[in-house]
């Protein structure tokens, strides 16, 4: 089961991302072949460490940096063409780093491949005793994930191991929000955090 869900937010989310730069790659050819290039070196960044990925998750040792998929689901999205702001508060105890990050990756993901979002805001915050994630689309296309998805499911499952909660749905308004709460065994411990 664990293996099965690395393995779905690891490949949905870094396949998307090679599909997009490879669009944009082939779209950047006969206009700016340094651009393209760029490109093309990016997507071979990106298939080098999906593979290292895949091996760490098969051996059972992979572990999840919110900073680094912080930063990877900002780049996915501005290839997408989806503005992003980026909300990092407090300091964020190691044990809720997996399960943060993993939603990241997730919600980055919906909102490129379901929502045709043309903006899209990331926030983390320290709140009490428990850490909160938000992420937040303006789903113009045909709405985000309907939260039935085997990598919101994924993230549930994560998040019940540490006794922490999920509310992922589409805004009356408009929109897609994801919301995150994860209790923080070690309150005020961890290191700092900013954008």
């Amino acid at each position: 089961m664990r293996l099965s869900r690395d393995l779905h937010d690891l490949l949905g989310h870094n396949l998307s991302v090679i599909a997009l730069k490879s669009q944009l790659a082939r779209r950047l050819l006969g206009r700016d072949v340094h651009a393209a290039e760029k490109e093309i070196v990016e997507i071979e960044a990106v298939a080098r460490d999906s593979l290292q990925e895949a091996r760490a998750a098969v051996r059972g040792l992979r572990g999840a940096s919110l900073a680094a998929e912080v930063d990877h689901a900002r780049e996915a999205l501005e290839a997408a063409g989806i503005e992003v702001a980026v909300r990092l508060e407090g300091q964020l105890p190691a044990e809720v780093e997996a399960p943060l990050a993993f939603a990241v990756r997730e919600a980055a993901t919906n909102a490129i491949r379901h929502s045709r979002a043309r903006r899209c805001e990331i926030s983390v915050r320290q709140g009490g005793k428990q850490v909160e994630l938000e992420v937040r689309d303006d789903a113009v296309g045909a709405g985000g994930s309907s939260g039935a998805g085997s990598g919101l499911r994924g993230i549930r499952e994560r998040l019940g191991a540490a006794g922490g909660a999920l509310d992922a749905a589409p805004e009356p308004c408009g929109g897609f929000k994801l919301t995150l709460a994860c209790p923080s065994r070690r309150h005020g411990a961890g290191r700092p955090r900013g954008r």
